[in-house]
This record gives structure tokens, C-alpha cells and sequence, in this order.
């Protein structure tokens, strides 16, 4: 079985929390499991984020700075590029702002593109801000670019076609193969849990079937484990969604395929603004808890 790379989203301390304090809590769970590849964090790129990180400076400056303090940012989350119809009026307006407070994608990939291990982007995101005539011009500006689909119907699927495109491209491309997002796409079968989880695998299925067939370059995962229940697994269905992804990603024709696996872990209001001292005790349970599902998954 392939070793996979094990990266982690700074989200779980909010929008304006520290990433030294994010750190220090992931690390008492991650050092629990030495075997396990922990490649670095993967970071949104906020245009206040020199500020409430106390950096200064442009993206490199930051993430320079935070290796210096032990703080291994190694991924670049990039604009989502905005909303789609389906969604209700609160989803695209947060979606809105929080897409708004991030920098353009075209200028953070020059930015950081030398310095990261991946940069993930949203279909809109790739169609809104010129990115896909600066990739091809310069398809070697990120050493991976992950598309992720947005959660509707037909969202795995646009994504796919992203990748691929950007694959004939001569990016070296993939999808972000984004758990809760494909499990949202079938909220139309409401509470058929099986069905649902059926329909997350044979989309798991079609896109590593592209991976291998040499259609797009790899494939990534995001697990998001998080309290925010419009933007995390259900707890109802995590245990046995992650053991089947982990046993389709370990098919030993596909297994060199899957390349990554994210860990998310998204809080509720207010904690999604900034994670709350009197809760990181609670914040460090859950991380522990968090890795030791994955890990017992055989995703990493």
C-alpha cells in the first residue's frame, strides 16, 4: 500500500486564529501516529492574513515566517470563485464574503506557487479570474492544482472536466475529491443514507477511473470532520464513507493515484471567526479523535 501524504486545514481555529496555537493542538494528535507521511497545513489565502498572523508582508513572507516559528504551511486554498443557483440565500452569501476576503488566485499562485506542495480552486474560481489563460502559458506555476467541486448536482463531474482540461493543458492537474461536497450533491434522495453514500462512491469511483486512465494527473481528498454541519460529514455516515473511499483508493490498480488526503475541520459560529480559548480542550479531543477515524480507515 502506497504511503499518502497527510495535510491538515488551518480552519479548525477560525478565520482569525493563531496558526502557532492551531499547531500546537494538531501536533499532540499527530504525534500519536509517527508512521503516518504529515506533509503541512493547508492554508486560505486571506488578504488580512499578514496582519492577524503578525507576518507582514506577501504570501511568501508569511509562509517563510511561519516554517521559521515550526509552522509547516505547505498547501494553498485558493478562491472558490463565488456561488451557485442552487444554493439558499445565507450559503451564497457567506460564500460571497468569505470569496471576496481572499486574494485574486492568479496573483497568490505567482506568489507561492514555488513554495507549496498543491493549490486547490473551485470551477467558478478557474473561470472568473483569468486563471485558465495564465495556465496555459505557464501550466508549471504550481507542482499540483486540484480542482474541488462545489456541493450540487453535477459539481464531481464539472470539476473533472476542469482537470482534465487543464491536463491537456500541461498542468499537472487533479481533483480534490471533496467528501461532503459530492455527499450535499445528493441531498435530492433526502434521508436514503445508503443510496447516498452509493452515489459518493461511484463518483469516487468515475474520477480515480480518469487517474488512472491518464486523464487527469491525481487525486486528492478532502475529509471534512468539522462541527459546521452545512460544511462537514455527517457524524452518521463518517465511520463507514471513509473505510469504503479508503478500500476504492487502495485498489492496487489505483492506489498511486490518490496522492493526498486533507484533513478539514470547519467550526460552528462563532468558532468559525476564531476558535475560543475555553474550547481547546474540547478543539484537541476532537483532533485526536479526528485522526485516529482516518488513520484506522486505511486512508493514510
Amino acid at each position: 500500500m502506497c504511503k499518502r501524504e497527510l495535510f491538515v486545514s488551518v480552519d479548525g481555529h477560525g478565520l482569525l486564529g493563531s496558526w502557532e496555537e492551531l499547531n500546537h493542538d494538531w501536533q499532540l494528535a499527530i504525534e500519536n501516529y509517527p508512521q503516518i507521511k504529515f506533509a503541512g497545513y493547508e492554508f486560505y489565502a486571506w488578504a488580512m492574513q499578514g496582519l492577524v498572523q503578525k507576518t507582514g508582508g506577501d504570501l511568501a513572507r508569511q509562509v517563510l515566517e511561519a516554517r521559521k516559528r515550526g509552522v509547516p504551511l505547505a498547501a494553498i486554498h485558493l478562491r472558490t470563485g463565488g456561488v451557485h443557483e442552487t444554493y439558499d440565500w445565507f450559503s451564497r452569501s457567506k460564500l460571497f464574503v468569505l470569496n471576496e476576503l481572499m486574494l485574486p488566485t492568479v496573483q497568490v499562485i505567482r506568489e507561492l506557487g514555488w513554495l507549496v506542495s498543491y493549490g486547490v480552486t473551485h470551477a467558478p474560481d478557474s473561470r472568473n479570474w483569468g486563471l485558465m489563460e495564465t495556465l496555459k502559458n505557464e501550466p508549471n506555476l504550481l507542482p499540483y492544482l486540484f480542482a474541488e467541486p462545489h456541493g450540487h448536482v453535477g459539481s464531481d463531474g464539472t470539476a473533472l472536466d476542469l482537470a482534465r482540461t487543464w491536463h491537456k493543458a500541461g498542468v499537472r492537474s487533479g481533483v480534490m475529491f471533496d467528501l461532503v461536497h459530492s455527499y450535499l450533491a445528493s441531498s435530492y434522495l433526502q434521508d436514503k443514507l445508503t443510496e447516498r453514500i452509493d452515489l459518493v462512491l461511484d463518483n469516487f469511483d468515475w474520477i480515480l477511473e480518469s487517474a488512472r486512465d491518464g486523464k487527469i494527473s491525481t487525486v486528492g481528498i478532502h475529509v471534512p470532520m468539522g462541527t459546521e454541519s452545512t460544511d462537514s460529514l455527517p457524524y452518521t455516515v463518517r465511520s463507514v464513507l471513509l473505510r469504503e473511499v479508503a478500500v476504492r483508493a487502495n485498489d492496487s490498480s489505483k492506489e498511486d493515484k490518490v496522492k493526498i488526503v486533507t484533513i478539514e475541520g470547519q467550526r460552528k459560529l462563532p468558532d468559525s471567526i476564531k476558535l475560543r480559548s475555553s474550547r481547546r480542550h474540547e478543539f484537541r479531543t476532537w483532533a485526536y479523535q479526528t485522526m485516529d477515524m482516518v488513520v484506522q480507515s486505511g486512508l493514510v
